[in-house]
């Protein structure tokens, strides 16, 4: 979630999965591990999916 509140535009899940590989370098984890968790938290209405063309972005969900 600190990854993508650090960033007021929309993200895809490679940037995120890309910055969490720096962040954290001796974690391992996949691209597919970090899109499924973003779509988790879109399940849960905490993080926003939008799609520009083919890629899907993802932004923190707007307070209710």
């Amino acid at each position: 979630m600190d990854l993508l509140r650090a960033e007021t535009e929309p993200r895809s899940a490679k940037e995120i999965w890309r910055q969490c590989k720096e962040r954290h370098p001796d974690r391992v984890t996949s691209n597919q591990v970090v899109r499924n968790t973003l779509e988790g938290l879109v399940a849960q209405g905490r993080v926003a999916r939008h799609k520009q063309g083919h890629t899907v972005m993802y932004t923190l969900a707007e307070p209710s």
